[in-house]
């Protein structure tokens, strides 16, 4: 059976990818805590800490006995603040879990991708990496950075069957989400980081749906795919 591997398949995006793939392929999932080891008996975890090189080539290494046909990557820390807010500790720590580690994984995981004659990479970006955004600089520049980075692989692995696409959503009811609404509560920038409308959230199976469109079509490379209500359409 082929596997995918959810990378940051504990959280709420990600665990609902391993749900929606588990009836087709074999599931492996990789993240820094494993909460629920047991939720789904078919799928294999494996702890990786994705700030820690050592960690991330020791779990490449494993991946080389699947037979890996599509990795989807879902992981990701937002922490609000603008660039005298944020220290630098805080940006280098966003930059390395959101954009660093899917590179280098990227690098250590692409040969393996490359024995199928089909295979694909999705990459979980954001709405807020498309246009800019208020006191979220280091998480909107990660997520930028990452859609250029999925057009990059697209063309360069393209003709050996390797498609690269990325998802970009708006506001989920996530962890992630409702850990930095609680950091922007003070803050009136709250309201124009969500464009005045802070109950608005994306239907996350919407998200999904498309996330297993992309792991299975043969037509879409390069692309991201926008999720947001209109939101960068203002």
């Amino acid at each position: 059976m082929k596997t995918i591997l959810v990378v940051g398949g504990m959280g709420g995006i990600g665990t609902k990818i391993v749900e929606e793939l588990m009836p087709k392929y074999h599931i492996v999932v990789a993240d820094r805590v494993l909460i629920d080891e047991n939720k789904f008996p078919n799928v294999d975890y494996y702890k990786v800490d994705l700030t820690v090189d050592e960690e991330m080539v020791e779990f490449a290494n494993k991946m080389s006995y699947y037979e890996l046909y599509g990795v989807f990557f879902a992981a990701g820390i937002m922490l609000p603040g603008n660039v005298l807010e944020l220290d630098y500790n805080g940006y280098m720590k966003t930059m390395n879990v959101n954009l660093n580690s899917v590179y280098r994984l990227c690098q250590l995981l692409i040969p393996v991708l490359l024995k199928e004659p089909k295979s694909h990479i999705v990459m979980l970006a954001s709405h807020l990496g498309v246009v800019g955004s208020y006191n979220l600089s280091a998480y909107s520049m990660s997520k930028a950075a990452l859609i250029e980075f999925a057009k990059c692989l697209a063309l360069d692995f393209g003709d050996k069957g390797l498609m690269v696409n990325s998802i970009s959503p708006a506001f989920v009811n996530t962890g992630m989400l409702n850990s930095a609404i609680g950091k922007f509560a003070t803050s009136k920038k709250w309201m124009f980081a969500t464009g005045g409308l802070p109950k608005q959230r994306m239907n996350i199976n919407d998200i999904v749906k498309v996330a297993h469109m992309l792991l299975e079509q043969e037509s879409i490379n390069g692309s991201n795919i926008v999720i947001d209500g209109a939101y960068t359409a203002r």
